[in-house]
C-alpha cells in the first residue's frame, strides 16, 4: 500500500501464504505395536577435524547407534541416520600472523574428511546413513548444495548403506515424507524475524524464532525465503528448486541450530499436519534427535558424559 506517511516506501499490510498442501493419510497399523515402530535419527554439526567435537560424546553416540550400549532392540528399530550438514569443521583464515603481514590459512590436510569417512563406515555396518552437505562442508556454497564428491570418501563411496545427499534433501521413509535442510536457511531467516516474545530467555527465544521461521517456510511453500538476497542461491530461470512442491512434508527438520526444538503445524483448510524439528549442533550440545515414524513422537538424547 502507499499513503502520505509511507514517504515513498512500500508497506505490506497483509501477507497471504499458500498454506500447507494436502497430504496422503499415513498408515496407522503399526502405531500401537512397539516392536514394529521405526525410528529416524537426526544429527548435525559433527564437526570432524575441529576442536569443538567431544570425542567421548562421539564414542557414546557410535556405541548407541551400533547397539553396543545395552540397547540392541532400540538400535534395530533405527532405520536411518541423517547427518544434516556441517559434518566437517570449517576451514578459514587465521589472521595476519605471517611474517610478511599476509593472512595465513588453515592447512586443508583432509583429517576431518578421513575421520568422517571412517565413522560413516562404522555406522553403515548397522543402519543406513545419509550425509547431507552443509555450509562448512566441501561442496558448492550456493543453495541447493550438491552432495559432497565421492572422491572424498574412499572407504564408503560404494557402500550400499551410505549415501551422499544434497541440501535441501527430500525423501520418503516408511511412507513418511521428510524434508531436511542443513539449517543455513533457518539461521539466515531468523535475522529478520520480529520479536516472538522470548520474555528475557535467550535460549527459549532462539527456539521460538527457529520454529516460527520453519512454520512460515511451510506455509509459504518455500525452503529459503531470503535467497538469493542474503542467502546465496543458484540463479534459475525456468523454475525455483527451493519451492516446496507436491504434498506438504510430514516431517520438516533443520540442522545446526543452537538448541533442540519441535512443534506440530496444522492447516485448518487442507487438514495437513507437519512435525517441525530443530536439530541441535552436536559438537556444542552432544545431542541427537530421534523421531518415531509411526507416532511422530520426538525427543533429544544427550551423549554428554555427565548424562550417563
Amino acid at each position: 500500500s502507499h499513503d502520505a506517511s509511507s514517504r515513498g516506501r512500500f508497506i505490506a499490510r497483509l501477507i497471504f501464504g499458500a498454506g500447507l498442501s494436502p497430504q496422503r493419510s499415513l498408515p496407522t497399523e503399526n502405531a500401537e505395536n512397539l516392536d514394529d515402530q521405526k525410528w529416524l535419527c537426526l544429527l548435525s554439526g559433527l564437526n570432524f577435524g575441529g576442536s569443538l567435537l567431544n570425542p567421548t560424546a562421539l564414542d557414546l553416540l557410535t556405541e548407541f547407534l551400533c547397539g553396543n550400549a545395552g540397547n540392541e532392540q532400540f538400535a534395530r528399530r533405527v532405520v536411518r541416520v541423517v547427518l544434516c550438514g556441517n559434518s566437517v569443521a570449517p576451514m578459514g583464515d587465521t589472521g595476519g600472523d605471517a611474517a610478511d603481514g599476509a593472512s595465513t590459512r588453515v592447512p586443508i590436510d583432509g583429517t576431518g574428511m578421513r575421520q568422517l569417512d571412517a565413522w560413516l563406515g562404522t555406522i553403515g555396518a548397522s543402519t543406513h546413513v545419509d550425509v547431507m552437505s552443509g555450509h562448512s562442508d566441501p561442496t558448492n556454497a550456493l543453495l541447493p548444495q550438491r552432495p559432497m564428491h565421492r572422491c572424498m570418501f574412499p572407504l564408503t563411496a560404494a557402500h550400499p548403506r551410505v549415501a551422499r545427499v544434497a541440501n535441501p534433501y527430500g525423501f520418503q521413509l516408511e511412507k513418511v515424507n521428510v524434508l531436511a535442510t542443513a539449517g543455513n536457511n533457518v539461521l539466515d531467516y531468523t535475522k529478520y524475524m520480529p520479536d516472538v516474545g522470548d520474555l528475557g530467555d535467550e535460549e527459549q527465544g532462539a527456539r521460538n524464532e527457529a520454529l516460527l521461521a520453519m512454520e512460515l517456510m511451510l506455509r509459504f511453500r518455500h525452503v529459503a525465503p531470503t535467497a538469493p538476497d542474503t542467502l546465496g542461491a543458484s540463479p534459475c530461470v525456468e523454475f525455483d528448486p527451493l519451492v516446496i512442491e507436491g504434498a506438504a512434508p510430514n516431517l520438516f527438520c533443520a540442522g545446526n541450530l543452537p538448541s533442540f526444538s519441535t512443534t506440530v503445524v496444522t492447516d485448518d483448510v487442507t487438514g495437513a499436519s507437519s512435525r517441525i524439528v530443530g536439530i541441535p549442533d552436536f559438537a556444542t550440545t552432544s545431542q541427537a534427535v530421534f523421531v518415531n515414524l509411526s507416532t511422530f513422537d520426538c525427543h533429544a538424547m544427550s551423549f554428554e558424559t555427565s548424562s550417563f
